[in-house]
Order: structure tokens, then C-alpha cells, then sequence
């Protein structure tokens, strides 16, 4: 008995941005030839590793035909195992698809439980949530913006200060320097 041996390395990526929320990407790789396809879709990465397998039953029906070409009972199993891969296949899509799917649901109801659990000690230990949250941010900033403002008055206001001291220390000294010379 002989054995031919595919294999495939799948990996996958989860992306999350404001704009999206969280999404899966992957990258499919047919380990004998080095080939790899990304997808975004697992059904697109099921089709690639579909075809991969129809060509090398291919490949081993030609080298089957070649090396027993007067047995045809190996012919006729080979031509079956094609034509079922070939029904097969699209079974095959849908049910990883269908694991895809509930695999994201289940993401989805774990982040859910993740924010509600974040809630909840926020709540527990009386810190704003959401709105509240976002309320103290924006006051935080209004304030923020006012200390800014404030401090280029209060500079302003020392170099006044500053100047003033030194035009009084130049009266000062211009008064004595006149007083000392009428003496």
C-alpha cells in the first residue's frame, strides 16, 4: 500500500481597528509546495486547499495510469476518489465556513461578557462608565485648556512685573545719581 501525504499549515490573524472592529485574516500554506494563499474569507481558503488535493490525486492517477496501465480497477478507484472530492468539496467549504462563523460568534459573546465584566467592577468601585467616562474626559480637557491660557497670562504678567521693577530701579538710580550731583 502506498501513501501520499498533504499537508497544509493554516494561520490566523485577528485585526482590530476603530473604523472595522475586529476582523479574521489568514494565510493558507500546501506544505510540498511551499505555495500559500491569503484569504479573508475561510471558504477562499478551503477552495485552495481543495484544488491542491484534486492535483495530487491527479498527479497520482497519471503516475497510477503510467505504472499500471493494463490493471483498470486502479483506474476506476482513482477516477471514484476524484469524482468524490469533487462532491465532497463544497460540503467541506460550507462546514468550515459554518466553524468560521460560530467560532466569530463566540468571540463576539466572549468580548461582550469581557465589557460587561469591566462594567461592572467599574461600577462596583463607583468609577464613571461610558457616558459619565466620557463627561469627565471632556471637562478634564476644558480644563486642561484653561490652565493653558491661564499660565500665559500669569507669564505675561511677570514680565510686566519684571519690567516695571527695572524701570524702577533705573528711576532710582537716575534720582541719586541726580541728587549726588547737586550736593
Amino acid at each position: 500500500m502506498t501513501q501520499d501525504v498533504t499537508s497544509f499549515v493554516l494561520r490566523f490573524v485577528r485585526e482590530v481597528s476603530k473604523e472595522q472592529g475586529a476582523r479574521w485574516r489568514g494565510l493558507v500554506q500546501h506544505v510540498q509546495s511551499g505555495a500559500e494563499r491569503n484569504f479573508a474569507n475561510f471558504a477562499d481558503a478551503v477552495r485552495f486547499m481543495q484544488g491542491r488535493l484534486i492535483e495530487s490525486s491527479m498527479q497520482t492517477l497519471e503516475k497510477g495510469e503510467q505504472q499500471m496501465a493494463e490493471k483498470k480497477p486502479f483506474a476506476d478507484l482513482a477516477g471514484e476518489m476524484t469524482k468524490m472530492w469533487g462532491d465532497f468539496g463544497p460540503q467541506m467549504v460550507e462546514m468550515w465556513t459554518q466553524a468560521a462563523e460560530q467560532m466569530m460568534g463566540q468571540s463576539l459573546a466572549f468580548r461582550s461578557q469581557i465589557d460587561q465584566a469591566v462594567a461592572a467592577t467599574l461600577k462596583a468601585w463607583g468609577l464613571p462608565t461610558g457616558a459619565d467616562q466620557d463627561a469627565i474626559l471632556s471637562g478634564l480637557a476644558r480644563l486642561s485648556d484653561q490652565i493653558d491660557r491661564l499660565t500665559v497670562r500669569v507669564e505675561a504678567l511677570e514680565k510686566e512685573l519684571v519690567a516695571g521693577q527695572t524701570a524702577s530701579k533705573r528711576r532710582r538710580t537716575a534720582k541719586r545719581a541726580t541728587s549726588e550731583s547737586t550736593e
